[in-house]
């Protein structure tokens, strides 16, 4: 009667597939493993094969970044301190949550000893730097006029 039995030498366990419920276990452990690989490979999908993965999107009293895998980041205007176009992250950072590979950072980070968010495609050039009180934001997109334009409409809005 028990899901579980010991198998015939004694030292190991077995599921019964006596039992309807050992057949249901049995079955559910394929899909788990299934949903399991999809949840983790359809984002990393999006970011190689999407046109568009790292979105910006001007608001009228914010600026919301978002990209997959990562938490959307909301920015008022008032926080702002400082905005910049760079060439290339600073050296000395830390990935604190997120995703950190050869072609993207995504995530939550830590550079220059300061809390930073990133949505990052090493691979496209310039980098827009918003700097605030408590952290920095750095974005990039595809295309290297979408993310010049961002950085225009954002001095536009300060």
């Amino acid at each position: 009667r028990r899901l579980m039995i010991p198998d015939r030498i004694g030292m190991n366990l077995t599921i019964n597939l006596g039992r309807i419920g050992g057949k249901i276990f049995l079955a559910s452990v394929p899909l788990l493993l299934i949903v399991a690989m999809v949840v983790s490979v359809v984002p990393l999908y999006i970011l190689d094969y999407h046109p568009d993965p790292l979105t910006y999107q001007i608001q009228q009293k914010s600026i919301r970044l978002d990209g997959p895998l990562t938490k959307e980041q909301k920015i008022s205007y008032d926080e702002i301190k400082a905005v910049a176009l760079i060439e290339a992250l600073p050296d000395s950072g830390m990935k604190i949550n997120g995703l950190g590979t050869k072609d993207y950072a995504l995530g939550s980070f830590k550079i220059d000893g300061k809390p930073a968010s990133l949505f990052v495609d090493h691979r496209s050039k310039p980098i827009l730097k918003i700097s605030t009180n408590k952290r920095d934001y750095y974005y990039t997109n595809i295309k290297p006029a979408v993310t010049k334009k961002a950085y225009q409409q954002i001095q536009s809005h300060r």
